[in-house]
């Protein structure tokens, strides 16, 4: 008898929790049938290796906004520009936060001492001015040790393994289109040659306005990172016509955005003339605080803090590099686009090139 109370009762509390979880998801963003406990692992498992066919796919299904259940954890994706830039940018101190993770990235961030991983607040505050100007003389407070650490590791991660991932796609752009090669060499030359210097220095590079498209328009095409960091809302928010609740982690589509239709012309063909005068890209605001057409830095409160420093690097390196080589491609082999998912995306088959230096 006590057994069959007992079942009843189990009974009761899981129709209890499926009724429940029904009308919260009724607010939802749409997104495939989730079970309690294990949402929507069960039906996913297989496909949740190569995470960025599932979100295709279910994007193409659901639309620009879907939501999955992974056990207990709500995580919502965001495809559309203009959501994107409803939430970082019109709305963004809501969605400024970072969720609660797991022990191991609280470890590893150092209890959550990095900009990157750091809950929006005062220690968020802090840490961002250190990095993108000088502590005030007076007032505030010094960075404490796990702090000096968690930015020395940032520095080192963010601020290097990003740069490199790019730099390699936009170098094999360069390989894969000898044209647009040729014309930015052209370029270069003309610029040395109004300078008495033989070298490429910084106040050059703005002189070069080739070069800053070659440079946008393979981050549009390759951005180093597809999704950003997981962005957390600080309370229960209506995004749209839908319910974004405080504790789901809310990820935007950076690679979808940059190959919109409806802005991009022709978006999986590398052509940095969109960027010049007369193009669709031409003025493109990069921090999407006006309006978002691609954003590979991020955008909104928690944009990537060494954005200037980040397209410097990479407008000189990529400028010095075709300076001093001419870069070709291996015969009989082509360049490979396909990407892996690391820390970043990378080239799957890393480059391969024949350089030949300037005469």
């Amino acid at each position: 008898m006590e057994i069959s109370w007992l079942l009843v009762l189990l009974l009761l509390c899981v129709s209890f929790l499926i009724i429940k979880s029904k009308a919260q998801d009724q607010c939802l963003p749409p997104g495939p049938p989730a079970v309690p406990f294990f949402g929507n692992l069960l039906s996913l498992r297989q496909n949740l290796s190569n995470l960025e066919s599932l979100l295709h796919d279910l994007h193409e299904h659901y639309g620009p906004i879907v939501s999955l259940r992974l056990g207990s954890r709500l995580l919502i994706f965001i495809s559309d520009r203009q959501l994107a830039h409803s939430a970082l940018i019109t709305y963004g101190a809501t969605f400024a936060s970072r969720p609660t993770q797991s022990a191991i990235r609280e470890i590893l961030t150092v209890n959550y001492h990095t900009i990157s991983s750091a809950k929006y607040g005062p220690l968020w505050r802090l840490l961002r001015r250190n990095l993108a100007g000088e502590l005030p003389d007076e007032g505030g407070r010094s960075l404490i040790d796990d702090e000096l650490i968690a930015l020395c590791s940032e520095f080192l991660i963010a601020g290097t393994d990003t740069t490199s991932t790019a730099l390699q796609w936009i170098m094999a752009d360069l390989v894969k289109n000898q044209g647009v090669q040729l014309r930015l060499w052209d370029e270069i030359k003309s610029v040395l040659s109004k300078s008495d210097s033989e070298d490429i220095e910084e106040g050059m590079l703005a002189k070069m306005p080739y070069l800053k498209a070659v440079v946008l328009e393979a981050l549009r095409r390759h951005p180093p990172v597809h999704h950003l960091l997981h962005h957390a809302v600080t309370e229960d928010f209506t995004l749209g016509k839908y319910v974004i609740p405080k504790e789901a982690w809310v990820s935007i589509n950076v690679a979808n955005i940059g190959m919109d239709k409806e802005v991009w012309d022709n978006p999986t063909e590398f052509k940095p003339e969109r960027f010049l005068e007369g193009g669709e890209g031409i003025n493109v605001d990069i921090t999407g605080t006006k309006e978002i057409k691609m954003m590979p830095f991020g955008a909104g409160r928690r944009i990537c803090a060494g954005l200037g420093i980040a397209m410097l690097h990479l407008e000189y390196f990529v400028a010095n590099l075709v300076k001093e080589f001419e870069w070709k491609g291996i015969e009989g082999e082509e360049v490979d686009f396909a990407e892996k998912a690391e820390f970043t995306v990378v080239m799957k088959n890393p480059l391969r090139a024949h350089l030949v230096p300037r005469k």
